[in-house]
């Protein structure tokens, strides 16, 4: 008789709310996380709800989850954070984290999904002593200018192949927008509506809350799904891309240096560039049916090949016991033949971008640029630090010369004169 590998154990420790609101539904981004690990069958899973059992029993979970540590002996605790511990009832006190690492000695697996956000950051750096390994999804650039790749590997956001997949089902809808209703995300779904094309807007999580099967329903039908690539000052790829690839749809994304690094423009998905590019490509694509079928068939073979969550799970169990070295950061760049498909200055302006924000302080001065003369995402306490600086440039360079450096800077930063 054959003897069975033993699984490792693993504690899953999450929100079961969005956002730790039970009005808001289900939390569907740490529900996938864990479903997509249950899924693999790579380890015998439990999991523990500080927001849930704080409704349910009134009181912190700080004590239940020491007892449930204690009796289930994890091999593994994977944790999903996104607020100070002790700040609310949601997460866990500093002291629960010294006694699981210096009493229990337990490996901390920690997944972030915003590490573009500086508050995120700070969450990070203040936890580092804690964590055996951390996944960041959205953006390598974030990842190599904190110079923590021993501790952080950038991931793609790991799906469940039970829901999100092609169960072949009838694309009766043209386009899809499923997400949050952020103005300048209309703006572009707007345009193309305004000029004839029919769009299936759904909100975000907090706003028109979709169960995962509905979620991934709407891109299991559609022939096109848009995507937008940019988070605060930041080129993201976020969680979209995997979820309407994993489901057949094409993928129309907003241009930018990060999705070049995980998928080939024009063979996996298509770009673009403005909202007049959108449109026209979104016109031609819903007319050229074997094109768009060849470009969604493309992004869920590479979907389904490199970016599966049992792959995401073996990397990050290996990291965690020991078991593995096996490292992402070193695998995913921006490939030159990714960019093939743009001009000499704009293959410039892309490399150029992501060596600038790939930088501690190349990605500040990034950021002060965006946040003077990107109005819409002004931060009004930074902007009342650096605006002065501004100032100072435009007092002590000549006109012409201050002109022709704002001119070279919004070319490089793709930003449109107001």
């Amino acid at each position: 008789m054959k003897n069975k590998t033993k699984l490792p154990k693993v504690l899953f420790v999450g929100d079961k709310w969005c956002s730790a609101n039970f009005q808001w539904g289900l939390a569907e981004w740490e529900g996938n996380l864990w479903k997509s690990l249950k899924a693999t069958g790579l380890a015998d899973l439990k999991l523990f709800h500080f927001d849930d059992y704080y409704y349910r029993f009134k009181k912190l979970g700080d004590e239940a989850l020491i007892k449930k540590i204690t009796k289930y002996q994890p091999d593994i605790i994977c944790l999903v954070i996104y607020r100070i511990p002790g700040s609310d009832f949601s997460v866990p006190k500093w002291e629960t984290f010294d006694i699981i690492k210096n009493r229990f000695k337990i490996p901390i697996i920690a997944i972030w999904g915003d590490m573009e956000s500086p508050e995120t950051v700070r969450l990070y750096k203040s936890f580092i002593l804690y964590i055996t390994i951390s996944a960041a999804t959205a953006t390598s650039a974030a990842i190599n200018r904190l110079n923590i790749s021993e501790k952080c590997m950038y991931m793609w956001a790991p799906k469940d192949p039970t829901i999100f997949n092609n169960p072949q089902k009838k694309r009766d809808i043209d386009v899809s927008y499923v997400g949050s209703g952020r103005e300048n995300r209309l703006e572009r779904v707007n345009y193309l509506i305004k000029n004839g094309i029919d769009v299936d807007i759904r909100g975000g999580e907090s706003e028109e809350h979709l169960s995962t099967k509905k979620y991934a329903d709407i891109f299991q039908r559609s022939k096109i799904t848009l995507s937008f690539s940019r988070a605060r000052y930041s080129h993201v790829i976020n969680a979209r891309p995997f979820e309407a690839m994993n489901c057949g749809a094409m993928v129309l994304e907003e241009e930018g240096f990060e999705t070049p690094k995980l998928f080939t423009p024009f063979v996996d998905y298509v770009p673009y560039t403005s909202n007049r590019d959108l449109f026209e490509k979104t016109r031609y694509y819903l007319s050229h049916d074997t094109e768009r079928e060849r470009i969604a068939e493309n992004g869920y073979k590479k979907t389904s090949k490199l970016y599966t969550s049992k792959r995401f799970w073996k990397l990050m169990i290996g990291r965690a016991l020991k078991t593995s070295t096996q490292n992402t950061n070193n695998l995913l760049f921006l490939k030159p033949s990714n960019l093939s498909h743009l001009s000499h200055w704009k293959r410039f302006k892309f490399r150029f971008l992501d060596s600038l924000c790939s930088n501690s302080l190349g990605f500040k001065l990034y950021k002060t640029y965006m946040i003077i003369f990107v109005k819409s995402d002004w931060d009004d306490e930074l902007r009342k630090v650096i605006f002065p600086i501004y100032l100072f440039f435009q007092k002590n360079l000549p006109p012409k010369k201050f002109e022709k450096s704002l001119k070279i800077l919004r070319f490089i930063f793709g930003i449109k004169k107001k």
